[in-house]
C-alpha cells in the first residue's frame, strides 16, 4: 500500500509542476504597435501598454525590434514570460510594453528585459 501511496504522490507532483511550467501561446497577429509611438487609442484597444506624452503631446518615438516578440521581464528577482507589443524611446529611457501570459498589460525599462525573439521558446 505505501508503494502506491508514493506512486499516487509523485504522479500528481508531476502533473502539478507541469501545470507550472510555462505555455507559450502564438504571437499575435495584431494587437501590437510597432514602427510608430503609440497613442491613446491604441492603449484603449489593448495595441499598446503606454503612451508616451506630456503636456498632451507626443514624446515617445518606436525603438527598432522586433514585435511582437517572447521575452522575460525580471522583476522582484523572478522572470516574468511576456510577450512585447510595443517599444518606445520616451525621453532617455527606452521602455516595453508587454502582456503577461495571464493578459494583464505591463511595462518596464528595456534593460528589464530578456528579448528571446520571434520562435516560440522551448
Amino acid at each position: 500500500m505505501k508503494t502506491l501511496q508514493k506512486i499516487v504522490i509523485i504522479a500528481i507532483s508531476l502533473v502539478c509542476m507541469s501545470a507550472l511550467a510555462e505555455s507559450w501561446p502564438a504571437l499575435p497577429a495584431a494587437d501590437f504597435t510597432k514602427g510608430r509611438a503609440a497613442t491613446r487609442d491604441d492603449v484603449d484597444e489593448g495595441r499598446a501598454v503606454f503612451v508616451g506624452e506630456a503636456n498632451n503631446i507626443m514624446i515617445g518615438s518606436p525603438i527598432d525590434i522586433t514585435i511582437p516578440q517572447y521575452a522575460y521581464l525580471n522583476r522582484d528577482g523572478k522572470k516574468l514570460a511576456v510577450i512585447v507589443i510595443q517599444a518606445e524611446q520616451v525621453q532617455n529611457e527606452k521602455i516595453i510594453g508587454a502582456k503577461m501570459l495571464n493578459g494583464q498589460d505591463i511595462a518596464g525599462f528595456m534593460q528589464d528585459f530578456e528579448l528571446l525573439g520571434n520562435q516560440t521558446p522551448k
